[in-house]
């Protein structure tokens, strides 16, 4: 609420008092107390296999030289100016900057800015999903030139099946922003794998995945809410899926500032970017390939 308004839990509904509870207290405790201890009964919440492989670095992802454009096209698209927003993107690509660093060192951490400041109470949700729309149609503009490969490097490594692997890709259920996943999925898709962009509630997902039968699933992970209540959602996925068994990799903006809690996770392998997740999961599933033989 804006000052001077006032409220009763009734009066905000339960959708905002759920914000409220879940996003913005614990945002808040976190910012007084520090991240604190693991609780002991958080120990215990998710039984499952450790991750095979997990690969976060020395903490929150480091952006590239281009760290300035990305936070001035961060401002542009906040302040509504997708014209200006555009132009630096054929700036940038008319100076010979790949369209690989543009998503990876340009948009993706303008993004990654944006929710930064909803977080520290700079900007509104508002202020931000509109800006995320704006960062969407950059995104989109990019697309095409991106997966046909034209004036970037090729991220696949390790050998390719003579038939093309398989992968599902989602945010948790009911998630707004899909921005990264989208992104993840442009490299998998450029470099030859069947893809999936699941979309809807739980129970959807699961329909589309057990349809698809994906060799991987890929679950983007945005706050600390998602990676709480990714455990049981994986679990279910699992066991859904028991059949076709696939491996489940998870990434996304929050995952870099929780490792113990996702460390919990009943993953396969934990990835900090579109291309680290891409050679890990060639390698995870061509040495699957080749143990089943």
């Amino acid at each position: 609420m804006k000052s001077g308004q006032s409220g009763t839990p009734d009066q905000l509904g339960q959708p905002l008092l759920e914000l409220l509870l879940n996003e913005v207290v614990p945002r808040l405790t976190r910012l007084a107390c520090g991240p604190g201890p693991v609780a002991p009964n958080e120990r215990v919440t998710w039984p499952g296999r450790p991750v095979a492989s997990m690969n976060l670095g020395d903490g929150p992802p480091q952006v590239g030289p281009l760290l300035v454009h990305a936070l001035e096209l961060a401002q542009l698209c906040q302040q509504g100016r997708g014209d200006a927003a555009a132009g630096l993107i054929k700036q940038l690509r008319q100076s010979g900057v790949p369209v690989e660093a543009i998503f990876l060192q340009v948009v993706q951490p303008a993004a990654q800015h944006l929710g930064q400041g909803w977080s520290d109470d700079r900007l509104s949700f508002t202020d931000v999903t509109i800006a995320l729309g704006h960062l969407q149609q950059l995104f989109s503009g990019l697309l095409d030139d991106f997966q046909s490969g034209s004036g970037v490097h090729s991220p696949a490594s390790g050998p390719q099946p003579a038939t093309p692997f398989s992968a599902f890709f989602c945010t948790m259920p009911g998630a707004m922003h899909r921005l990264g996943i989208q992104m993840v999925r442009a490299f998998f898709a450029r470099a030859g794998w069947r893809t999936r962009l699941g979309h809807g509630e739980e129970a959807a997902l699961i329909s589309q995945i057990t349809a698809m039968r994906p060799q991987l699933i890929g679950l983007s992970l945005n706050s600390e809410t998602d990676i709480r209540s990714a455990g049981a959602f994986i679990l279910r996925v699992r066991n859904a899926s028991r059949s076709f068994d696939p491996l489940i990799m998870v990434g996304g903006a929050a995952v870099p500032f929780f490792p113990r809690l996702v460390e919990r996770l009943d993953a396969d392998c934990v990835t900090g970017d579109a291309t680290d997740a891409l050679n890990q999961a060639v390698r995870l599933l061509t040495e699957h390939s080749v143990g089943s033989r």
